[in-house]
């Protein structure tokens, strides 16, 4: 009996060892998740304001290889691919290959014809931009479908993402050290390169907060204030419509929530705030009202020439002979649309719209798979009936596919693939 008793001692002590390493092994996990989501959350906006201050003193231009936003998503994109080989199931791995071998193939087989290096070196941080994108959604789809993330935890990382960029753009512009966004106004996206960029990702963290105001209090209210202070600060077109957005869906939730307190709170900010309100409002967005007042065409004003710039494009592009090919594979990040024999000192002139941008750069097969991506997004959301992110997804898709800067811009890339995460890690639920 002693004997036994010493045996089964060992085979419990044993057993409790193994349940510590497979718990310490389990914690390691969700620890490399919440390291990845911290890089990309909280560290690269802090890369993004160190490339912005190069920007500014006129060290770097917009765009300019080797800057810190780049090496630091170069970075998170090198750890996103461990994550993926380490979490996903081997379909996603192989997907990960195949899109990863797609858009350098495209960039290698279009230097071989231009033969430069700059150009080379400019069509790789491209792609690399775009492949971090896809790679993301990999990454957060099969996280979701094994709960390794779900909505709560992605809602907290992007409200923290929306108050952190809205401190930065404050800080610096408060410290008179900041980009202003147009000569006329005092709209500004602090010191990040892209105003466009910073537009979705501020309106998306603003309505996520509000879509998530549980209780009326002080501090909830300063909170969505902030946010919601900085997109309308950015003074663009799409910061414009998020923060109209925004402040009809805060008026809807506060009144159905809270109607006796939501008619006090909205009686007292009309009697003593919107007056100032609106006379900074329109200092922010000056520029915007300049150009409605003395453009004749408004749909140049909406469309910002894009349309212009998408059929020049297509005038210009060559389709004849072995370049018809560039309709399935596109032309590379930096020719794209033009022609391979001509070298420019600058970058060609972007078209600010990512479906036009990823089709003449990288054929109809991406900009395709782009629009899949969103569909499948959107059916699961109207399928789960989770409409708040439906809305939400369509807004940063239409964004994506109007003024751009979603897909191909590093601050606001990571915004489709986390709402869409949200989306996916409610299948088996409805939403609120």
């Amino acid at each position: 009996m002693p004997n036994n008793d010493f045996r089964g001692t060992i085979w419990q002590v044993n057993w409790l060892v193994t349940q510590k390493m497979t718990n310490k092994t389990f914690s390691l996990k969700y620890t490399y998740i919440q390291i990845f989501f911290f890089l990309n959350i909280v560290l690269l906006p802090f890369f993004d304001n160190i490339s912005g201050v190069l920007f500014k003193l006129g060290i770097m231009g917009d765009g300019s290889i080797g800057s810190p936003s780049q090496l630091g998503r170069l970075l998170a994109t090198v750890f996103l691919i461990y994550l993926i080989f380490k979490y996903c199931k081997n379909t996603s791995k192989i997907l990960s290959i195949i899109i990863f071998s797609y858009f350098l193939l495209v960039e290698f087989s279009v230097a071989v014809i231009h033969r430069e290096l700059v150009p080379f070196l400019y069509g790789v941080v491209m792609s690399s931009k775009v492949i971090f994108f896809f790679l993301f959604i990999i990454l957060v789809k099969d996280l979701a479908e094994i709960k390794k993330v779900d909505m709560g935890v992605i809602e907290s990382w992007l409200i923290t993402y929306g108050t952190l960029i809205s401190f930065l753009v404050l800080i610096s512009y408060l410290s008179g050290f900041h980009i202003s966004n147009y000569s006329k106004g005092i709209a500004t996206r602090g010191l990040f390169v892209s105003g466009n960029g910073l537009g979705v990702v501020m309106g998306s963290c603003l309505l996520i907060l509000i879509h998530n105001l549980k209780s009326f209090n002080l501090i909830k209210i300063l909170h969505i204030s902030l946010l919601f202070v900085t997109t309308t600060l950015i003074g663009t077109k799409g910061s414009m419509i998020f923060s109209l957005l925004a402040l009809i869906y805060f008026l809807f939730r506060l009144g159905f929530k809270f109607p006796i307190l939501s008619t006090i709170f909205v009686s007292t900010f009309l009697c003593y705030f919107l007056f100032p309100i609106v006379d900074l409002l329109l200092l922010v967005f000056e520029n915007i009202i300049y150009k409605f007042n003395n453009i004749d065409n408004k749909w140049v004003l909406i469309a910002s020439s894009r349309d212009k710039f998408i059929l020049d494009a297509f005038e210009q592009v060559n389709w004849l002979g072995a370049y018809a090919l560039r309709f399935i594979f596109g032309g590379g990040g930096f020719y794209a649309y033009m022609n391979f024999d001509s070298f420019f000192v600058n970058p060609r002139k972007l078209l600010e719209n990512d479906i036009f941008e990823l089709f003449f750069s990288y054929g109809f097969i991406s900009s395709f798979s782009y629009f899949l991506v969103y569909a499948w997004g959107a059916f699961v959301a109207i399928k789960y009936k989770c409409y708040f992110y439906f809305i939400l997804l369509s807004l940063i898709f239409f964004h994506s596919i109007t003024a751009g800067h979603v897909v191909f811009n590093g601050t606001s890339a990571i915004m489709f693939p986390l709402v869409l995460a949200c989306i996916l890690s409610t299948r088996r639920k409805v939403c609120d």
